[in-house]
């Protein structure tokens, strides 16, 4: 257990944080999940600065049900700043791959421009 007011580095060293107000727990989980789905206003506010490209993977953008075959892919885990410059590149979508190789779905520039948009909010 580490115990920070940093929310910045409990993002960059913990697999799980517990976000506490009040001496109560109003929301534990993975980095991820907090930042994607804050259970309270008050979580809500607390991560509302955080770069969600930095946190969040390709997978919270992941649109599946469309047709796979592109010729480029990135992992599902991978953070959506990493393919931020490959959709700049070429606006065609990028196959998103599960941890066995297998195309689960595509990410294109809208998916990942409403998580950059949802930032300046």
């Amino acid at each position: 257990m580490f115990i920070t007011h940093d929310f910045a580095e409990a993002l960059r060293l913990g697999d799980r944080i517990a976000i506490m107000k009040d001496g109560s727990f109003d929301q534990i989980g993975t980095p991820e999940e907090i930042v994607s789905s804050p259970a309270t206003p008050y979580v809500r506010e607390f991560v509302n600065d955080v770069p969600r490209a930095k946190v969040l993977s390709v997978k919270t953008v992941t649109v599946s049900g469309q047709s796979t075959a592109y010729s480029r892919s990135v992992a599902a885990s991978a953070k959506i700043e990493t393919i931020i410059p490959m959709l700049l590149e070429r606006d065609e979508p990028i196959t998103v791959l599960d941890a066995n190789n297998n195309a689960i779905g595509v990410v294109n520039r809208e998916g990942v421009a409403g998580i950059l948009q949802a930032e300046q909010k």
